[in-house]
């Protein structure tokens, strides 16, 4: 109960239970690396970002320029 800062003992049980899930599911995603292919062009993808102006409008504004 400490450890997670649960009031109570069903409350710590069911925050163990939902961390053992989580961290099977991880492990499960690891097992992944490698084995999945991926299809683009990285490049592309970048190039058509459109949030790039805006975060140099955000920085010129930082650094006063």
């Amino acid at each position: 109960m400490q450890f997670y800062g649960e009031k109570t003992y069903s409350g710590a049980i069911n925050r163990a239970l939902k961390e053992a899930v989580r961290q099977a599911r991880i492990k499960d995603l690891v097992s992944l690396f490698g084995k999945v292919e991926w299809e683009g062009d990285l490049g592309e993808m970048r190039e058509d970002h459109k949030f790039d102006d805006a975060w140099e409008r955000v920085d010129s504004a930082k650094s006063g320029t």
